[in-house]
Order: structure tokens, then sequence, then C-alpha cells
């Protein structure tokens, strides 16, 4: 017979939040649209009625607010024509965004190696100290070549651009579970990229 001992949990109360810096709830928002990564813009205490919260998500556990996506998601990914593939969400916390995708691509593909047909990749973008973020694609069929550049994110209405001195990629949000990417690594192709 096992004796179980459990303790009492001491009780947290919780603290009412910190008014922002802003004056209005307005300017709060216009606050929150500079610096999505700044936990304290919205003062939901003080938020007018009619305005629905719930549709503000600061996405302050994630580098991005990406609905329904979670780190170990797999994902279906869709290209121009038929040239589809899969990948998988590697990593994504406050910090860091990863994800590998392997996809069939039209005859040669100037950026990535090509191998048996398809590209092979992953794109990291990870926040650093002074607040910029380090994008880096990997390039796994050929020796695991990386190629990094520091850049910005910067938040736009349902997308993400992160911009570098040489290259730009834009993750739009078409709902949960659903992004597309383009870059200017990838030319004119667009990627929708599907939770499974």
């Amino acid at each position: 017979m096992i004796n179980q001992i459990t303790q009492a949990q001491p009780q947290v109360k919780a603290e009412p939040a910190k008014p922002c810096v802003s004056k209005t709830f307005y300017q709060q928002v216009l606050d929150f649209v500079k610096n999505p990564f700044c936990r304290d813009h919205i003062d939901r205490t003080h938020a007018p009625k009619g305005i629905a919260m719930a549709s503000i998500n600061l996405a302050a556990d994630k580098i991005m607010n990406l609905p329904g996506f979670n780190e170990g998601d797999k994902v279906e990914v869709d290209g121009p024509v038929w040239y589809n593939g899969d990948g998988k969400v590697d990593k994504f916390n406050e910090k860091v965004l990863d994800f590998n995708m392997r996809m069939k691509v039209p005859g040669d593909f100037d950026t990535y190696k090509v191998k048996d047909g398809k590209i092979n990749i992953s794109i990291k973008v990870e926040k650093q100290d002074d607040g910029s973020v380090m994008v880096t694609t990997t390039d796994h069929n050929d020796n695991d070549k990386a190629i990094a550049e520091k850049g910005n994110i910067i938040a736009g209405t349902n997308k993400y651009t992160i911009k570098g001195d040489t290259q730009t990629v834009t993750l739009a949000i078409r709902g949960s579970g659903k992004l597309t990417l383009t870059s200017d690594q990838m030319g004119d192709y667009s990627i929708d990229i599907n939770k499974k």
C-alpha cells in the first residue's frame, strides 16, 4: 500500500493588470500595432464595451501569433500546380519559429539544391536580444548549407513580414492552421502551409 501525501498549495492572488503608458484604449491598440511583441500595450480592464478583446491575441508565448500552429505540428505544403509536399513545425516558442518543408519543384531551382525532384529546407526565425530577428534558411539537400541574415518582423493585418537586407519572407494568415508563405528566395512562387 502506498501512502500518498498531499500538501495544500499556497493560494496565489492575481494582481490587477498594470495600466499602460498610453491614456486611451485606442492609443494602446496603435502602440500594439507598432510593436506587437510588447506584452503591456493593451490594458484589457479598460476596453470599451463592444470591443472583442479575444480578437486581439498578443501571442506573448510565441514569437508570432500564428493561430492553429504549435510546436511539433505536421503540415501539408501546397506549392504551385502539383508541386506539393509536407513539413513540420520543429520549434515554435517566444524566441523561435523553425519549420522544415520538403516539396516537389519544377525542374531546376536556382536557390536550393533539388534531390529526387524535391527541395528540403528549414526556415528559422529567431528573436535576438536587441529586438531584431535572425532568419536562417538551411538547404538540407546541400550539406545543410545555411544562409543567415539579420532583419526585423513587421506585423501587418493578418500577416508578418520578416525583412532583411537581401531577402523578405512573408507569412500571411489565411485562417486557423493555414498560412501562405512568399519569399524573394523562391521567386514568384507562393506556398500554402496547412496544418494536417
